[in-house]
């Protein structure tokens, strides 16, 4: 939705002032208001160069991003003062190429986001001149504060609101019915605009998240005990409404359940660069087998099966493989032994696309997200190398990842950084560049910091590369992968309420509330293995 309305024209000094207000609303976020030049008032400095009064009319309570439309015929220092409701002042402006009309969306030529916080109904604006030289002709209200105004309007900020909550109902297993072994947990979710992942929880412990449709998880009942629990789905949408939840309670029930014995004799060879084939021995009593790749379950075969073929692998990798035993109820033994193997090299020239699609968002004064779009190839994309430059630093590779996503950490509050990521196959052939992309750190606000160690419960040691995950109020998440070491930390976080959530491959995730201050805090995780 796009509202213009108020136009007035002002003359000073033969300098004409027109103002246009715009509204545009779209995802809406949360962030920090602004500081306001005084609590008074605005005032000129100095000799006022034109005044306009408006009115804006705002459809929803929200964060907004406040753009202006500017021009002025030399590259000196310009300014001018917006008013809202006669009680805030924001300063707007700065150095700015002469004769071009530009966006403006800083605080006094500051790199923080001119942002504030307004309710909804009508609220006064007034525009107040400083530079006899400067014109302004539009300011933009924009409640997707990722978006750049372009043109002469701003239109491609316009984009539709949503402000409704998704809708969430669990339809298995069925409420108060009693269940054992691996039971299948599925949900049912929409929303207006679009689901963007449902949480499963058991008895309030987030036990898996799925981002698309049908929604669901597997609830390996014997890793709690006989007895009541509580399920819940928990759905989000993207634009950070509250989210919808369904709930209700189950009887576990596995005693007297006779497990079948792990497989034996499991061996694995790989017939081609991108398949592997795994055999073992069948085992008494079983109803089935699940193998696991990496420590992922990847397929369910019958109780006569001796043999499964994982394929779209990648040449010249290695893997290693483990097959359980299932009992009729679908409580699954202890698992086999490893056994591994690699892909043979293949004679691969062709490079994988060129990565489109990259975006940098800025979520800490440290941190810095990236997400793009899958590379193609021949055979297939093995890691995308991420490369970031620091102001006019030429860029270096930070990160050799297997997502479409990154989150890059340890940054510097206040400070512009610029990635390029490509994409590499298991013949290291490597495609060409992304356009790159550019993200400036917020001034940092607190120096509260969490950090720990995620360790294995079985060996007490930590574990690399876990994923350890906070979830801030407004839904934004920040990563950290583990050290060698298995340590974790988190910098220049808000006080508030986060949630906690450490995942490992092979392992058990574990969740938590972390009550934050502006403090430093330390949380050691254990992770049992699956």
């Amino acid at each position: 939705m796009r509202v213009y309305n108020s136009i007035q024209t002002m003359v000073t000094r033969s300098i004409t002032l027109v103002v246009v207000v715009a509204l545009l609303t779209s995802a809406l976020l949360v962030t920090v208001a602004p500081r306001s030049v005084s609590a008074a008032a605005c005032q000129a400095l100095g000799v006022d160069h034109g005044t306009v009064t408006s009115t804006v009319t705002i459809p929803e309570t929200a964060t907004y991003q406040v753009w202006s439309r500017l021009k002025t015929p030399n590259s000196d220092y310009n300014t001018y003062f917006l008013e809202i409701d006669g009680n805030q002042c924001l300063w707007v402006g700065g150095p700015m190429a002469a004769n071009q009309w530009v966006w403006i969306g800083t605080k006094d030529n500051s790199t923080a986001k001119l942002t504030v916080n307004l309710t909804k109904g009508v609220h006064s604006l007034k525009y107040i001149g400083n530079d006899e030289e400067l014109r302004l002709d539009r300011v933009v209200f924009a409640s997707d504060l990722n978006c750049v105004p372009t043109g002469t309007n701003g239109a491609n900020c316009d984009t539709p609101s949503d402000a409704t909550s998704p809708t969430v109902k669990l339809t298995a297993p069925a409420a108060n019915s009693t269940v054992s072994g691996s039971v299948s947990v599925t949900a049912n979710a929409s929303d207006n605009v679009g689901v963007k992942k449902v949480d499963f929880y058991v008895d309030s412990i987030l036990a898996s998240s799925d981002t698309t449709a049908p929604y669901g998880f597997t609830f390996k009942t014997t890793d709690v005990p006989d007895g009541e629990h509580l399920l819940m789905a928990k759905a989000y949408d993207a634009a950070g409404n509250p989210p919808a939840t369904d709930s209700y309670k189950v009887t576990v029930k596995n005693s007297n359940i006779q497990l079948p014995p792990p497989p034996t004799d499991v061996k694995v060879t790989a017939p081609n660069y991108n398949s592997v084939t795994i055999t073992w021995t069948l085992s008494p009593g079983a109803s089935g087998y699940q193998i696991y790749r990496d420590g992922i379950p990847i397929a369910q075969v019958g109780a006569n099966a001796t043999s499964y073929t994982d394929t779209g692998l990648l040449p010249d990798t290695h893997y290693d493989y483990k097959v359980v035993a299932l009992h009729e109820s679908g409580a699954a033994s202890d698992p086999s032994k490893e056994a591994s193997t690699a892909t043979p090299v293949v004679n691969d020239s062709d490079a994988p696309s060129e990565v489109l699609g990259l975006k940098a968002v800025a979520v800490t004064s440290r941190q810095i997200n990236l997400s793009w779009d899958a590379s193609v190839d021949n055979i297939g994309v093995k890691f995308y190398d991420v490369y970031r430059g620091k102001g006019t630093e030429a860029p270096q590779k930070v990160a050799q990842v297997t997502s479409t996503s990154f989150g890059d950490v340890d940054l510097e509050p206040s400070t512009e950084y610029s990635y390029y990521v490509r994409a590499r196959d298991a013949n290291n052939n490597t495609g060409e560049e992304s356009d790159t992309v550019k993200a400036t750190t917020p001034a940092a606000q607190k120096r509260s910091v969490i950090y720990g160690t995620v360790k294995a419960q079985d060996t007490g040691r930590g574990i690399a590369a876990a994923t350890a995950m906070l979830t801030t109020k407004d839904g934004t998440r920040l990563i950290y992968t583990t050290s060698k070491k298995g340590s974790y930390i988190f910098r220049g976080l808000e006080p508030g309420i986060l949630n906690a959530s450490y995942s490992a491959t092979g392992y058990n995730s574990k969740s938590a509330t972390i009550t934050l201050g502006d403090e430093i805090i330390r949380r050691d995780v254990t992770l049992k293995k699956r």
